[in-house]
């Protein structure tokens, strides 16, 4: 018979109470530890009775709160949380001290209190049982002046702990190897049931499934709640959890699957990705204009490419024709096709916002076809074609996607697909650009971009003037086409809503005007190429589709990601990189003009 069966007899009436609490039923507890593998001896400080409530009975010795699996052997107590925290102190300094003076007045220097260690992240405390300090001081104290009687109490004390001291390492030893085994057995049945989850699962039909299953599949399906459980399963058990089981194997079978045509379509991608190159010359440093070629993601969204893509066979991706000539003359044929559909996006946009332009041969390439986007206010235009690599017309790709398709571009493209959303048409700008153009003597519907570049006039803005004196009648400022689109932000036009009023420089002037604008044209491009700093250019690289801004950070690009010996001073802007299409034009500073007292102009 087990000790808690024993014990638990014991309870039942007083006659066995009276019978098994007895000295004579002795015999009959020592038989009973027996039974219990490795269990020591009982301690000579307990009785059978009080070793097989310690070690049998998971209730705390102070509430009778069930299920307490923590015993302190020092003190042959099991508490609960809240009662360890009321009973068991920790043993501080004052403790110390008091003990000191009891062992230094009888001239001894043994233990006299029990003392539970705890050792948590290196730091070792100590905790003393509230009751049996309180006995030790009581005990004390009563002896008041007996010397020899306080001298008995303290080796009593003393022989008291070493009798705890030395039965404490064994107790704990087999609580300890009982706690493993019982874990043991807790794990062993857990590993027994998620094999009959697994046996139950084949008859099911997913054999073909678990075999393809990746190891930390298995894992994951292990630490589920329905398969943790350390209770044999059932086929009633099995009843209750293999709807959940079920969505399990299906999960893991969609990710599998996913993953699957995720690599079959990473594949596809990166076989159209080389396709795209091989249209450039090889071993030839990329250009500007390339930034407004299409990109992989842009085709993969294309309904059309999208099916070719999309195919739902696992082999790589299949073309009309292999053909190197051909598959050349094909991606040029498709990048046009996307440009011009770009292109046809843009006209639209144009000739709802310019309506007489609906029958233009090329409405792009007129100098009023200006657009702006609504997240980057710019002083100048956007036009076509370098819009198509304006850094609004390209997002950041969402990782995350719930279809496999977009998932998988997402994750292959670091862009997503070009998108015209948020350009527009800048109706200011056009008022702007029909006033200067009409200045300059053209027409602002037939007036081309090229022309206006071109055109040698020089203007002035009659609303502003300044009169400094010292034999100056008046100072203006001269404008080409451009920096007169600027000169409407300044502050006297925009704080005041008052427009300019354009008026035409004389030949000679104007000609005086544009030699000063060549000077420093020339002047501004040899500052731009030793700048190592400045992030208002923004640079392409040579070798890849990556730019930036700033010298410096294309050079740190190009010795990282590429292997380059270059440096700031030795980067070639043509060949290593390139001056991106998003950058502004350079703008000169302003030209000044004294008219004098003889009607005169004499340039600053």
């Amino acid at each position: 018979m087990h000790p808690r069966d024993l014990l638990n007899l014991a309870r039942t009436s007083e006659a066995f109470r009276a019978f098994l609490m007895s000295r004579n039923s002795a015999p009959f507890w020592r038989a009973a530890r027996q039974t219990v593998e490795g269990l020591p001896d009982c301690p000579p400080y307990l009785s059978e009775p009080e070793y097989a409530n310690l070690m049998f009975f998971a209730h705390c010795h102070n509430c009778l709160t069930t299920n307490v699996h923590n015993i302190i052997f020092e003190f042959s107590v099991r508490y609960c949380r809240g009662c360890k925290n009321i009973i068991v102190l920790e043993y501080l300094a004052p403790h110390d001290e008091y003990v000191a003076m009891l062992q230094q007045s009888m001239d001894q220097n043994e233990d006299v209190l029990n003392l539970h260690i705890v050792v948590k992240d290196d730091v070792h405390r100590a905790y003393y049982h509230a009751w049996e300090w309180q006995d030790l001081q009581y005990g004390w104290e009563a002896l008041r002046d007996d010397a020899e009687a306080k001298r008995r109490f303290l080796q009593d004390r003393a022989a008291a702990v070493r009798l705890v001291q030395e039965s404490c390492d064994a107790l704990y030893d087999w609580k300890e190897a009982q706690v493993q085994n019982r874990a043991q057995e807790l794990e062993d049945i857990r590993t027994e049931r998620i094999n009959t989850i697994l046996d139950f699962l084949m008859e099911e039909g997913w054999t073909e499934e678990l075999q393809m299953m990746q190891p930390e599949d298995y894992t994951a399906l292990a630490q589920q709640q329905w398969a943790r459980r350390a209770v044999k399963l059932t086929r009633r058990g099995w009843a209750n959890i293999s709807g959940d089981v079920h969505a399990f194997m299906a999960d893991v079978q969609h990710r599998r699957l996913w993953e699957v045509r995720r690599a079959v379509l990473h594949d596809r991608f990166s076989t159209f990705d080389q396709l795209l190159a091989s249209y450039y010359a090889p071993d030839t440093p990329r250009t500007a204009i390339e930034d407004t070629d299409p990109k992989v993601v842009d085709f993969a969204m294309m309904p059309a490419f999208k099916e070719v893509f999309d195919a739902p066979h696992d082999g790589p991706l299949v073309l009309a024709n292999d053909d190197p000539t051909t598959v050349r003359t094909l991606v040029g044929t498709w990048r046009r096709e996307w440009k011009e559909a770009r292109k046809a996006e843009l006209v639209e946009k144009l000739v709802a916002a310019i309506p007489d332009l609906a029958g233009a041969e090329d409405p792009l390439n007129l100098a009023i076809a200006a657009f702006s986007c609504h997240c980057m206010p710019r002083g100048v235009p956007l036009r076509f074609p370098a819009l198509l690599a304006h850094a609004c017309t390209r997002d950041s790709p969402r990782r995350w996607a719930p279809d496999v398709y977009d998932a998988t571009i997402a994750e292959y493209s670091d862009v997503t697909a070009l998108s015209l959303s948020r350009i527009r048409v800048d109706s200011e700008m056009i008022l702007r650009l029909r006033a200067i153009i009409r200045a300059l003597g053209l027409d602002p519907l037939t007036a081309t971009l090229e022309q206006l570049q071109r055109c040698e006039v020089r203007l002035r803005c009659r609303t502003c003037i300044y009169r400094p004196g010292d034999g100056v009648t008046h100072r203006i400022e001269a404008f080409d086409w451009l920096r007169a689109l600027k000169h409407h932000d300044t502050p006297l036009h925009r704080n005041h809503n008052r427009t300019c009023s354009w008026r035409v420089l004389p030949a000679e002037v104007s000609s005086a005007v544009r030699s000063k604008e060549t000077r420093e044209r020339r002047r501004l491009e040899a500052e731009r190429a030793r700048a190592t700093h400045d992030v208002r250019f923004r640079f392409g690289c040579g070798v890849c589709a990556h730019n930036c801004r700033g010298k410096y950070p294309m050079v740190y690009h190009l010795r990282t990601a590429h292997g380059l010996d270059v440096s700031e001073s030795t980067i070639q802007i043509g060949i290593d990189a390139y001056l991106h299409l998003d950058n502004e034009p350079l703008m000169i500073p302003r030209i000044w003009l004294n008219c004098l007292e003889d009607g005169t102009y004499l340039i600053e």
